[in-house]
């Protein structure tokens, strides 16, 4: 009864024995996979990563003497007439528009029909800095009736240098001491006041001795006085 193993078991023994080796085997074989497989799971899930780096972007804003070397070589036709470049509004690098030259804007001037524009015209002319922008306001000065506008040309020929047209210039003030409002002679006084020019004597010489105004011959003769003192009236 509890003796030797029957002879059915010792036929099943040798076969359970062999597939629990094979078994064995196998895990022996995928163990070393499976831990490879948890150990990266284990990096990836729980490693924390460098947090990204910033970019840095650094904008070098070029010279503005480039960009208007830029601006100009953009405009060769303008340069070649000599036509001046003025910025446009908004940013630096906007492009830019060449100013119309000084007879496109006295003809502008004396087609315009509004006061406003006038004035307007007139001080681009005095933009120009130059005997032809003080022959062309000489010209308009004859030309223009309207009170405001003659002074906005006598107030813009103060603009130009004083080395520009200095004949026409004073022709101008000259003319603008004879028959005009008190407003306009005592303007035409102030801008002879700034000039150092001995053709200014005859022209204050005049003002105080014909001037309809006494006020006016008051301020020709203080004038006088400051630029020629020890001079006689």
């Amino acid at each position: 009864m509890g003796g030797a193993p029957s002879p059915r078991n010792m036929r099943r023994n040798p076969g359970s024995r062999q597939r629990q080796t094979q078994i064995s085997d196998r895990w022996v074989l995928l163990l070393p996979a499976a831990l490879a497989v948890a150990a990266a799971a284990d990096w990836f899930l729980f490693s924390e990563s460098p947090a990204p780096r910033a970019r840095i972007s650094i904008q070098i804003e070029p010279p503005r003497q480039a960009l208007a070397a830029d601006r100009e070589a953009s405009h060769p036709e303008a340069l070649a007439a000599g036509v001046p470049f003025q910025p446009s509004p908004g940013r630096a690098d906007a492009p830019v528009e060449p100013q119309p030259p000084v007879f496109v804007l006295e003809a502008q001037f004396r087609a315009a029909q509004g006061k406003d524009e006038r004035i307007d015209l007139a001080g681009q002319i005095a933009n120009w800095n130059n005997a032809s922008a003080v022959e062309a306001l000489g010209r308009l000065f004859a030309f223009e009736r309207h009170p405001d506008i003659k002074l906005a040309l006598i107030t813009d020929l103060n603009d130009i240098d004083s080395e520009a047209a200095p004949e026409t210039r004073l022709a101008l003030l000259a003319s603008a001491l004879r028959d005009q409002p008190r407003n306009i002679r005592a303007a035409a006084l102030d801008s002879l006041a700034q000039i150092e020019d001995p053709r200014v004597e005859p022209i204050l010489q005049q003002a105080m001795s014909n001037d309809p105004d006494e006020e006016m011959r008051e301020q020709a003769a203080a004038i006088y006085r400051a630029l020629y003192a020890g001079a006689k009236p």
